[in-house]
């Protein structure tokens, strides 16, 4: 082989090899700025890259507004609270992000020609647990768990069946109506702010009022006698 057949094709692969090594499908990310309402992110990519023209590793750009893949479907969504320093797996689109998500419609692609799989055009597709940081639960390894590592709140639907509230905290319902259908047992103090209205019979325990009289052996005076008045009077306390 002719001396400028050799270099030809050297050439040839390095070119290959420089086309190859600039598409990227998927890198690994830490997140460095939140947008909880735009659902959009900067995320740093955690492996440095080599520039060939140093011959040494530097740090890779930060991915700017880089979007979260949600569960999102109508009116409804559910949104994760990512934070700074949070790891994230992030996967890069063939054609220009920006330009496919600027709204629901069918377009040209205006940024035809332009380098495909380009880190820019990362949309982020989950979190990843990295294992220097704190390891998750083991409760409930086979139920579906939505926890707070910080405090240990939970939400469990139990694979058994039934659903489990766990939390150190207040619990706020806010609805102009609740229904329960079942018995309810409360293991507490019952605090009512207005008028409480009960259909049927039942049984209570001990009643005290708010003057502290305790109503199990609660009396009325009265005028004894021949002629007794019809009415028994105030209650005492």
């Amino acid at each position: 082989m002719a001396i400028g057949e050799v270099l030809s094709a050297d050439l040839i692969k390095s070119k290959i090899y420089t086309a190859v090594n600039t598409i990227e499908t998927m890198l690994i990310g830490v997140i460095t700025s939140v947008d909880h309402v735009n659902l959009k992110y900067g995320v740093q990519p955690v492996l440095n890259r080599y520039d060939d023209g140093d011959k040494e590793f530097v740090e890779s750009a930060i991915l700017f507004e880089c979007p979260m893949m949600s569960n999102k479907c109508g009116s409804f969504f559910i949104r994760l609270p990512y934070e700074v320093g949070d790891m994230v797996y992030v996967g890069c689109s063939k054609y220009s992000v920006d330009e496919a998500i600027s709204d629901n419609l069918t377009k040209p692609n205006r940024m035809y020609g332009v380098q495909q799989f380009r880190q820019i055009d990362g949309v982020i597709l989950g979190g990843i647990l990295s294992d220097s940081e704190q390891r998750l639960s083991s409760d409930n390894t086979s139920d579906l768990l939505i926890q707070n590592r910080k405090t240990n709140d939970k939400f469990v639907i139990l694979a058994n069946g039934g659903i489990e509230l766990v939390t150190k905290t207040k619990v706020i319902v806010d609805s102009p109506e609740t229904e329960v259908s079942g018995n309810l047992t409360v293991n507490g103090n019952i605090i009512g702010k207005s008028n409480i209205n009960i259909e049927g019979s039942g049984t209570i325990g001990t009643v005290t009022t708010k003057k502290g009289t305790t109503l199990d052996g609660h009396t009325h005076p009265y005028n004894p006698g021949s002629n007794p008045t019809t009415s028994t009077g105030a209650g005492e306390g």
